[in-house]
């Protein structure tokens, strides 16, 4: 029906066809997939709205993203490298990640059955949120976050 967790319209599905529409993307492909969201409808009055953000808003999230991408040029010596394409084993060297934030991590992985793929892209996006801070450790706050989009 096209309403499954909409907060203001109830689903007519049955709990069947809710699992069967889910069931259509495989494992493998969800694997593949960095970062899933729930986004909740807008209200009709904000589609219209021009939601004009403040400049000075724009200019914070500006620089935000440039010093994340300066460390992540930086970490990877170019500048046409991002955390997403970071290898297993450039991971495994240049992501210091805390003792406790480790530990976390490889409990959440058995715990959720990630795949190997999957615990990778967590550390990936957790590297990212770390980058946006800016931490050179990756803590455990970056780690329940990333894997709070999985």
């Amino acid at each position: 029906c096209g309403y499954y967790g909409d907060t203001r319209k109830e689903c007519t599905c049955s709990a069947h066809q809710i699992s069967s529409y889910q069931k259509r993307l495989s494992g493998p492909f969800l694997d593949r997939i960095d970062m899933k969201l729930t986004v909740s409808r807008l209200p009709n009055a904000t589609l219209l709205d021009n939601g004009i953000k403040s400049e000075k808003q724009q200019l914070t999230f500006q620089k935000l993203i440039h010093s994340a991408h300066m460390a992540q040029s930086n970490r990877y010596g170019r500048s046409d490298k991002y955390n997403s394409f970071a290898s297993n084993s450039s991971i495994k060297s240049s992501f210091l990640t805390s003792p406790d934030a480790h530990a976390v991590l490889l409990k959440a992985a058995d715990k959720l059955d990630l795949s190997a793929r999957s615990t990778f892209k967590a550390l990936k996006v957790a590297r990212t949120i770390a980058d946006l801070e800016p931490s050179k450790t990756l803590e455990i706050h970056h780690v329940t976050e990333a894997l709070q989009y999985r």
